[in-house]
């Protein structure tokens, strides 16, 4: 190969096909979770061959933890050719969104190795947490947005009504599971344990309005480059 004429591949996306792609994968591995609790807590066989683990919205290191990984990244990938769009130089917001592909790229990271989770121990001793802050990395998340809303407020505000209301859409899903289904879930845990039913609804639910919400701001990532 002649290196001074390298291949390039081109190739171009049927971005809503994407997204229904991506949704399909949400609720195959939504039900796929499902049947693994119905197959623990009522035919009483929490493994099926390993089928029950490895998709288990609730656990790490598995095929779902995987997926929201790889959404992460393709969100990070996106926002960081966000960045590049044509406009004055520079170009406004440039900053802003190549500070949020780097969160996002943080966020994949998390996702599989479950960093916040550290967090939990120490602010619950800190704060005495307990009720809807039993899962007490919340505390922090909670401060994290309060942090990023000022942050990235213009930048919304100069976006087109379409990716304005997807982006809203996608905060209210990732937030109401990643932080709400925490809250709702805290005091149940304290009063019923984890290892029923009830609680794994729960847990699913949060883990299927993360994923959604992640859908949902791609979605809205791909309105910015048509």
């Amino acid at each position: 190969m002649d290196d001074k004429h390298p291949i390039r591949l081109a190739f171009a996306l049927d971005l809503p096909s994407v997204v229904r792609a991506l949704f399909i994968a949400v609720v195959v591995l939504a039900a796929a979770s499902l049947a693994g609790q119905i197959s623990t807590y009522f035919f009483g066989d929490g493994h099926l061959q390993g089928f029950v683990p490895q998709f288990n919205l609730d656990r790490e290191m598995n095929v779902p933890t995987w997926f929201s990984s790889f959404l992460f990244l393709i969100a990070a990938t996106l926002l960081w050719k966000a960045g590049s769009l044509p406009g004055p130089e520079p170009a406004p917001f440039r900053a802003h969104w190549r500070g949020l592909a780097v969160l996002f790229v943080g966020l994949s990271i998390d996702e599989t190795a479950a960093l916040h989770e550290m967090a939990v121990d120490p602010l619950r001793k800190l704060f005495h947490a307990h009720g809807i802050f039993h899962f007490s990395w919340v505390i922090a998340g909670l401060a994290f947005v309060a942090v990023l809303v000022p942050v990235f407020l213009k930048l919304w505000l100069s976006l087109r009504r379409p990716t304005q209301v997807l982006f809203l859409v996608a905060a209210f899903l990732f937030l109401s599971g990643a932080l709400g289904m925490e809250m709702v879930a805290g005091p149940f845990v304290e009063r019923h344990g984890a290892a029923n039913f009830s609680y794994a609804l729960m847990a699913n639910a949060e883990e299927v309005l993360e994923m959604l919400g992640q859908v949902v701001f791609i979605n809205g990532l791909f309105t910015l480059f048509v």
